[in-house]
């Protein structure tokens, strides 16, 4: 029964993970439903299991030994981490006890590693409210800083393990707490973090994606951390070399995260992605299988930045988004995406709305503007709406207003020139009319006065 459960718990924190990790391809509502979903597994694994151990008074007292060496219920064959989660659910053991040992010098290296993993465990498993109470509460007890002085190795196997170990637990305690990913970001982890996820193995590399995504994201403060720790020039070097692209895709997922600042403002990590090469490596992606989340990402690299937008252009940008939305082997998703970028590249630049006319952008629009999916259909209509100048759209708006400001420019130089003429020839001064005098606002009427 115990493994059956174990099992259970594994496969419910894979599938959180995998939920939480691509949480920019679902929509607001589907990531809520998914959620939800996971917490109610989670509460019934927990109703099951309660239910399974009611009758082996699975609630007795633990003798006061040491976890790691126990000599009381032996037939448990419980771990050290399951030991201390369980005296801390009884109430023997408290939260700061297992930050202590954290920091313990001559603590044995599998002592840290059950105390980390316990707290994981205890944050994990908790419903939400409790959850949160517990992330609080090992941030406010200085496990966050504890867990990040691990991870800067020397290369032991221990030290190696320990480092792995703080990447996954540290992932926990910053999961949707902002005060927590504060602490992070306060602590100098960014440098460590970084150079796991550049020399690190797969695995590593992984944990350590995850763990900067999730702090990156609309954390601005965190965000000038990454800025000094170089972490987008390690991001933008693992992109560029030779490697699977499903690794390349994860690295990119992790730009758009720390890209997004949770305001309709360009990133300040975005100019430096633009300087350590981004944009030549990404339009190079655009012909691999990976081209909808390089498209996606190039979109979130130049997004409110003229500057940045301009670099796109002048390195063949628009021709090679272009090249994708007309191509019809590629999928819908995909051209979808090349609508949008095109769509932000045309706004407010007559210049890039005239090339795209020659590339036969707007006609494609069009066409596929028809398509039954109402998702990728309202990004054709909105990209069209930016870049067709003869149609009812924000285009045709801009050009309205460039036509009534060169309107309003010619009507004031030939007042000018009027004004000039009329001088030379001895007229008087030309003067426009001046507006009538306003009248005098109507005074109030008194109040008649009552004789006492």
């Amino acid at each position: 029964m115990r493994a059956h459960r174990e099992e259970h718990k594994g496969a419910l924190r894979s599938l959180s993970d995998f939920i939480f990790e691509h949480q920019q391809k679902f929509t607001e509502q589907e990531y809520v439903q998914a959620s939800n979903a996971c917490k109610r597994l989670h509460e019934l694994g927990d109703q099951m299991a309660r239910g399974a151990g009611a009758g082996a008074n699975t609630r007795d007292r633990m003798s006061a030994q040491s976890p790691s060496s126990p000599s009381g219920d032996e037939d448990d064959g419980l771990t050290a981490a399951e030991l201390y989660v369980r005296e801390v659910e009884v109430g023997e053991r408290s939260l700061e006890s297992l930050v202590s040992i954290l920091n313990e010098e001559g603590a044995p290296g599998e002592s840290k590693m059950a105390a980390s993993t316990a707290i994981r465990d205890l944050v994990s498993h908790a419903p939400d409210e409790d959850s949160m109470d517990r992330q609080t509460a090992l941030g406010a007890t200085g496990a966050i800083q504890a867990l990040v002085e691990w991870l800067d190795t020397d290369g032991s196997p221990v030290n190696a393990l320990l480092a792995h170990q703080a990447l996954m637990t540290l992932g926990v305690l910053i999961r949707r707490h902002l005060g927590n990913k504060t602490l992070l970001g306060a602590s100098g982890a960014f440098p460590a973090i970084t150079r796991h996820m550049r020399y690190g193995s797969v695995h590593i590399e992984n944990l350590a994606i995850s763990l900067l995504s999730d702090a990156g994201f609309q954390h601005e403060e965190n965000q000038w951390h990454m800025l000094s720790a170089g972490t987008v020039d390690a991001i933008v070097h693992l992109i560029n070399q030779v490697r699977p692209l499903d690794r390349i895709e994860r690295l990119l997922n992790l730009l758009q995260q720390i890209l997004c600042t949770g305001e309709n403002r360009c990133s300040i990590l975005a100019l430096q992605a633009a300087n350590a090469g981004i944009v030549p490596i990404l339009l190079a992606k655009l012909g691999s299988s990976i081209r909808g989340v390089a498209l996606d990402t190039l979109y979130k690299v130049y997004d409110d930045s003229v500057e940045l937008r301009d670099q796109v252009v002048s390195q063949g940008g628009i021709e090679k988004i272009a090249a994708v939305l007309v191509d019809p082997d590629c999928t819908l998703d995909h051209r979808s995406c090349a609508a949008r970028a095109l769509g932000e590249l045309g706004s407010k630049s007559f210049p890039n709305r005239a090339k795209m006319r020659e590339l036969g952008v707007i006609a494609y629009l069009k066409e596929l503007e028809r398509e039954p999916s109402g998702r990728r259909r309202s990004a054709f209509s909105f990209a069209l709406s930016r870049l067709d100048e003869e149609a009812d759209g924000i285009a045709a708006l801009e050009v309205k207003r460039k036509k009534q400001q060169e309107e309003r420019a010619e009507a004031a130089k030939a007042r000018a020139e009027r004004r000039a003429k009329m001088q030379e020839e001895g007229g008087a001064p030309f003067h426009l009319p001046r507006a009538p005098p306003a009248l005098p606002a109507p005074k109030g009427i008194a109040k008649k006065r009552v004789r006492k």
